[in-house]
């Protein structure tokens, strides 16, 4: 039921006969009670990694607020639950936290600006977390035996062997580092490949790696991965030139480089 937000009451005392001596008439207003809805927890990957993060806490109030109305209810934010209790040392609208990389809670006070004891309090986290990097990287193999043709064009690359080089400097403790066929699942963080990864695409393939922060996998980053095969020389394995002597000393210049294409069919590569 709506109650009105004023009313008038009266008090009436009775003598022993039940004859009315005295009437009181006073007034009580009522006053709606707000309701804190719930923030979630605002985890930022940071674009600097120096730890620190502008946090737009005006931005939340439409989230406090659940549909009430902002003429009615006025929010503000604190360092403490004793602070938002009594109400004293509000945070600015944009506030950047106090120790990098440290999470640290807020709390939200929602009061009737008719009356400020009707009034609710929640609270959420705050914190901040390095950006991953992914650094693209040709990762360059020849051509081997392994699957018992050294001329295929396929190559079992370790994959594991090039996270420092896709790290670029990254601390390996901090940050995940997978591959993964396709951008999507690099994205999704899903389907990855094993460590041992044969090219699917003769000579030239590419793959996707993924880097995250261990602490929060929201803060990842992906880059392309070239798995380049190179060809091994197809030389002969041996080969005589002959060249006439035209003036029957037994000495002749010969033009090695002529005779490259003898030495390997492919030589031009």
């Amino acid at each position: 039921s709506v109650i009105a937000p004023t009313a008038v009451y009266r008090a009436d005392a009775y003598d022993a006969s039940n004859v009315i001596i005295s009437v009181i008439e006073f007034n009580v207003n009522f006053f709606d009670q707000p309701l804190a809805n719930a923030v979630g927890n605002q985890l930022f990957c940071d674009n600097n990694n120096d730890g620190f993060w502008d946090f737009d806490l005006s931005a939340l109030e439409g989230l406090v607020l659940g549909g009430q109305s902002a003429e009615d209810f006025q929010i503000s934010f604190h360092n403490t639950l004793n602070d938002a209790d009594s109400n004293s040392t509000g945070l600015t609208s944009i506030y950047t936290n106090k120790v990098a990389y440290q999470e640290e809670t807020i709390f939200v006070r929602i009061e009737n600006r008719a009356n400020p004891t009707c009034y609710d309090i929640t609270s959420f986290v705050i914190d901040v977390f390095d950006q991953a990097t992914a650094t693209p990287f040709a990762y360059e193999l020849c051509d081997n035996v392994s699957d018992g043709d050294d001329t295929n064009g396929f190559v079992e690359f370790n994959l594991s062997s090039i996270n420092n080089q896709v790290l670029s400097g990254q601390d390996a403790t901090k940050f995940e580092v997978t591959y993964h066929f396709d951008q999507i699942n690099a994205d999704s963080g899903t389907n990855p490949l094993t460590n041992l990864y044969t090219n699917t695409i003769v000579n030239l393939d590419q793959i996707w790696v993924r880097v995250e922060n261990n602490d929060n996998s929201a803060c990842y980053e992906t880059a392309f991965v070239d798995l380049v095969v190179n060809e091994l020389p197809v030389i002969a394995t041996s080969l005589e030139l002959i060249q006439c002597d035209d003036n029957s000393d037994g000495f002749s210049d010969f033009n090695l480089t002529e005779a490259n294409v003898l030495i390997s069919s492919n030589a031009a590569n």
